[in-house]
């Protein structure tokens, strides 16, 4: 008998766990020519997991040298070969993001380039460019916050910093499907 209990007591809990929702942060910022990314994992609004992820550059690469030395039969694409990728990433990324709340996201960026017309036309690229991913990122998921994002242009010198924010939840079980999908979606041949 007691046995049954606690069968039903681990069963039950384990479907408990099902509906727990994962708090996952996302801290990026590039300044001073250093990229910095850190992921912390919660879980009841209790941090499990940190990880700091410093991103290492190769500086002084040339890049169209590079491209130089190649064949340009290297370059020519097979386009249904392409679309048939990007269909298939679509497709992962639109399995990823489904269920998925957004609870916060700040976004700053702070540009120059030392002269003030080129500056402006900078300025209003990134912004641009920032709001559509922010419109494709509350398209794509439950949106529950206001984002923030802001450019502010340094006209008077050379620099480049952001800094980005964000916090999303899932609940464990869907996460769990998510990862069984997606690794059957990347199994499948283009």
């Amino acid at each position: 008998m007691t046995l049954i209990l606690l069968l039903l007591f681990v069963l039950l809990l384990l479907f408990l766990l099902l509906f727990i929702r994962i708090y996952i942060t996302v801290d990026y910022s590039f300044e001073n020519q250093s990229h910095q990314l850190d992921f912390s994992i919660s879980l009841w609004r209790i941090k499990i997991r940190k990880i700091n992820l410093p991103i290492q550059t190769q500086s002084n690469i040339d890049i169209a040298s590079s491209l130089e030395d190649k064949d340009s039969e290297t370059f020519n694409l097979n386009w249904d070969n392409l679309t048939q990728t990007v269909k298939k990433y679509n497709k992962i990324m639109n399995t990823m993001t489904n269920g998925v709340n957004l609870h916060s996201l700040h976004w700053s960026t702070s540009l120059g380039t030392g002269e003030a017309s080129s500056t402006g036309i900078v300025t209003g690229s990134v912004w641009t460019m920032k709001s559509s991913v922010i419109g494709l990122l509350c398209n794509k998921l439950i949106n529950q916050c206001q984002p923030f994002i802001a450019v502010n242009p340094n006209f008077g010198q050379e620099e480049f910093q952001t800094r980005l924010s964000c916090m999303v939840s899932i609940k464990l079980g869907k996460a769990i499907r998510t990862i069984l999908k997606v690794s059957r979606i990347s199994r499948e041949k283009i």
